[in-house]
């Protein structure tokens, strides 16, 4: 009987989270508007209108640091200092390097995330489990959409 309290309890909780659009970060529930979930298991803020990243754990403003082998690197947008990602080098102004060879762009200030070998702009789009959906807001619902692009750049060696 205590598993059956337990199913509904963690049914209403889900039901509840659902309905305020709520989504699962681990075992962490959380507004998609106000945070961005890395690898189910960290939550990083937005500040300011923009989405901070995952670096090892630790959140950082894109526009500011980059991660390089899972550390932070601050950089000037306007030495035109080259980093490596994988294969490639890139600006960090223009892109972001996430897991340390999957480029995704930015659009000014604001970067698209990974979701399986794709980016997207998370205004737009949730990815769950590599599988981008339409982010329609708290009360909309959601529909799958088509793969954004690939965005793995094995054989490139230089962006800007």
């Amino acid at each position: 009987m205590v598993g059956l309290a337990h199913f509904s309890l963690l049914a209403i909780t889900a039901a509840g989270a659902a309905a305020q659009g709520l989504l699962s970060c681990g075992e962490a529930q959380y507004n998609y508007t106000e945070y961005t979930c890395f690898d189910d298991t960290t939550l990083c803020p937005v500040q300011s209108g923009i989405r901070t990243l995952d670096c090892n754990g630790a959140c950082y403003d894109p526009n500011k640091y980059t991660c390089s082998n899972t550390t932070l690197e601050t950089y000037s947008p306007y030495n035109g200092e080259l980093f490596d990602c994988g294969v490639a080098r890139y600006d960090p102004s223009k892109y972001v390097c996430y897991d340390g060879d999957m480029l995704c762009p930015k659009s000014g200030v604001t970067p698209t995330l990974p979701c399986g070998d794709d980016c997207y702009f998370a205004s737009e789009y949730t990815c769950t489990d590599g599988v981008l959906s339409h982010y329609a807001g708290p009360n909309g619902s959601d529909g799958t959409v088509s793969v954004l692009g690939q965005s793995r750049f094995p054989s490139k060696h230089e962006y800007f």
